[in-house]
């Protein structure tokens, strides 16, 4: 099959008009673990290890070495961020170690390979509102769940959730 030039030319320059956050260099990210199991009908069960990942929408977004914010209190810095185009070469989102994962957001790992999240508001001890986490395939890439005639379950100690929490399990 032969392309026309008019097509080459526009996915050409589509390519390159994609626009993406780059990373950060003062934190590395450092993935909690999460054991995973996959079981049978007959409960025979096997392991897997994988990690987890905060949703870049938690994350410390900067300027770069000045370290100013390039959203902060549910804006965007007019200065750092005009324009997508600007702020995607400009702004550069965070990684989280460890120590961020657990005192920043309250996700730790359990004894039994699982995670404990309590909801904290950023720089306390304070419960607040949702985030999210996304396990991990690799270091690089999200795990795809296939659920086809299968099914996934989690527990949540609802006992434990403060007032004004919801808890699915």
């Amino acid at each position: 099959m032969r392309l026309a030039p008019r097509v080459l030319g526009v996915t050409a320059v589509g390519c390159c008009l994609a626009l993406g956050q780059r990373a950060g260099t003062m934190i590395t990210e450092e993935h909690p673990p999460l054991k995973l199991l996959t079981c049978t009908k007959g409960g025979d069960c096997t392991g897997e290890l994988r990690h987890v990942t905060l949703d870049a929408n938690w994350r410390f977004v900067h300027g770069g070495k000045k370290r100013r914010r390039c959203f902060q209190k549910g804006h965007w810095n007019k200065f750092l961020c005009p324009d997508p185009a600007k702020c995607a070469r400009t702004c550069l989102i965070e990684g989280v170690d460890r120590g961020g994962y657990e005192s920043l957001y309250g996700v730790t790992p359990t004894p039994h390979g699982g995670i404990r999240m309590r909801h904290m508001a950023r720089g306390t001890n304070t419960p607040h509102g949702s985030m999210r986490l996304y396990v991990m395939e690799d270091a690089t890439s999200y795990k795809v769940f296939k659920l086809k005639n299968r099914e996934f379950a989690f527990e949540v100690d609802s006992s434990r959730l403060p007032c004004g929490f919801w808890g699915f399990g």
